[in-house]
């Protein structure tokens, strides 16, 4: 099992009907359990399994409140963000497609002649609410800003050089641990914004013959690790995963070269 205490969120691996029987507040899809809400785990003595509701609503960002959420979209003079969660009101994420936004004039407190010299797209940052009801963001403030970068060409985390606070970076890897491996399963752990990656790896996975079972719990990268899990008919899940990501690079690869000679 994967989560066996704190706060989980919809959609994190919790185990598989194995191990548990499903209880409230999770679902089983394919053998594999799944939280269907937020709240804490509870496992009784007869191995059911349930999450228990910690908050009944998502929390709402208020004027003066600090917001962490990711870059959606640049324009000209404004970053679009997609509010993940308001610090202080829990661990559970705020209502779906709740989008801020920054002005060029609210980034810092010198003149920013191009916006996308402070930002990148995807990029995480810490704002503060200056209009709740327009969901006006500003970045200016010593603990405000981009805390994660992301890398626009390998969409990698990217760690920033030395102390100096400005925004050179270098490129950081996608941290990946095999949590749990026996005859013919294997879970993987992905620690960083590894989602990018999840789907079109199970999708490749599930073209193998030889693998009878793959899913992915894509968690929100504020709030947790992602979790790869496989299940063989015959051969070795590592081997198998190993080889479906060799041959998705070898895709990645194949349509950059069409692309290239296609675009004008």
């Amino acid at each position: 099992m994967e989560k066996e205490e704190g706060i989980v969120v919809p959609g994190d691996f919790l185990g598989t009907s194995e191990e548990f029987t499903p209880g409230m507040g999770v679902y089983d899809e394919t053998g594999n359990i799944y939280a269907s809400v937020t709240g804490e785990i509870s496992i009784s003595d007869k191995r059911v399994i349930d999450v228990l509701p910690k908050v009944g609503t998502p929390p709402v960002p208020e004027e003066g409140d600090v917001v962490i959420g990711r870059i959606e979209d640049l324009r000209e003079a404004v970053a679009v963000v997609n509010i993940a969660r308001v610090e202080g009101k829990g661990d559970r994420e705020v209502a779906a497609s709740t989008q801020g936004i920054i002005h060029i004039s609210n980034i810092k407190s010198g003149y920013v002649s191009e916006l996308q010299r402070e930002f990148g797209y995807l990029d995480l940052v810490k704002a503060k609410v200056l209009d709740a009801k327009a969901l006006r963001l500003s970045t200016e403030g010593n603990d405000l800003g981009v805390i994660k970068a992301i890398c626009g060409k390998c969409k990698g985390d990217l760690k920033k050089k030395g102390n100096t606070g400005d925004l050179s970076m270098e490129e950081g890897d996608i941290k990946i641990k095999v949590v749990e491996r026996n005859e013919n399963e294997l879970r993987l752990e992905m620690e960083g914004d590894g989602n990018t990656l999840l789907a079109p790896l199970t999708s490749k996975l599930l073209e193998n013959e030889n693998v009878d079972l793959a899913t992915n719990s894509m968690t929100h990268s504020l709030l947790g690790n992602s979790i790869l899990y496989v299940k063989m008919k015959k051969g070795d899940a590592l081997e198998a995963v190993e080889s479906a990501a060799t041959s998705l690079a070898s895709d990645f690869e194949e349509f950059g070269r069409k692309y290239r000679a296609a675009i004008v």
